[in-house]
């Protein structure tokens, strides 16, 4: 596909800051790795977003050290680059998984390390659902109120839910984020709402209109959510 002039001026702004954090920024930094092994980690990461981190299966990709893949995701996450959200596993009796999830914290970056150069390409693109919970945990994390926490809950039986928040050990709500504004809920989504028992569970799209799926899960789109229902948590 032949770039626009303002897409070629965008990928090239894009690659100068990029290349920038790689060989000045995160140098001065202290971070002592070579900038090709750090770009490759960036990539895969882009890749990986929103999912479990595998620091074992990443190492063997970039032939270092499975505590080197940690300790440079480590100084990517304190370089704001990063950013895990790590499971809800409190008074929970059941197997829950207990490795974080990792994402990119500029979705302009992860899509410009996947090669999405436009709205048309990210919408017929697989990782368009990855990169909208991406967009979605940031918007909330850069906003959400003091005191309130954020994890994921998963468990080895199948039950899944994409944000839980809450205050101390008390979960105050959870929401399943979705890119559709028709969305459907999975038994996994519905059995984590049963295990953790919050007064509501959202369920965050685009821009639908907002509705009662059920008596205690609401679908709405993530501006009423931030504007009606984040502050009150």
């Amino acid at each position: 596909m032949l770039f626009t002039e303002k897409q070629k001026l965008s990928y090239r702004w894009m690659e100068n800051f990029i290349g920038t954090y790689l060989n000045r920024d995160l140098l001065q930094l202290g971070l002592k790795a070579s900038p090709k092994v750090i770009r490759n980690l960036w990539t895969m990461m882009a890749h990986l977003n929103g999912q479990l981190l595998n620091a074992t299966t990443i190492g063997n990709s970039l032939g270092v050290t499975t505590p080197t893949v940690k300790r440079y995701v480590d100084f990517l996450e304190d370089a704001f680059l990063l950013k895990s959200l790590h499971p809800f596993h409190w008074n929970i009796s059941k197997r829950i998984v207990k490795t974080p999830k990792v994402f990119l914290t500029d979705t302009g970056i992860l899509h410009h390390l996947l090669g999405v150069n436009d709205f048309l390409s990210l919408s017929g693109n697989p990782i368009v659902g990855s990169s909208w919970e991406s967009f979605v945990f940031n918007q909330v994390l850069a906003i959400k109120p003091d005191g309130l926490d954020l994890f994921f809950y998963r468990t080895h039986q199948g039950a899944e839910v994409d944000l839980v928040f809450a205050r101390g050990l008390t979960v105050v709500a959870t929401a399943e984020v979705k890119y559709s504004n028709s969305p459907q809920l999975t038994k996994g989504n519905f059995q984590a709402f049963d295990d953790l028992k919050a007064p509501m569970n959202y369920v965050i799209t685009p821009s639908s209109d907002e509705f009662q799926m059920k008596e205690n899960v609401r679908v709405c789109p993530l501006k009423s959510f931030v504007m009606s229902y984040l502050s009150v948590l």
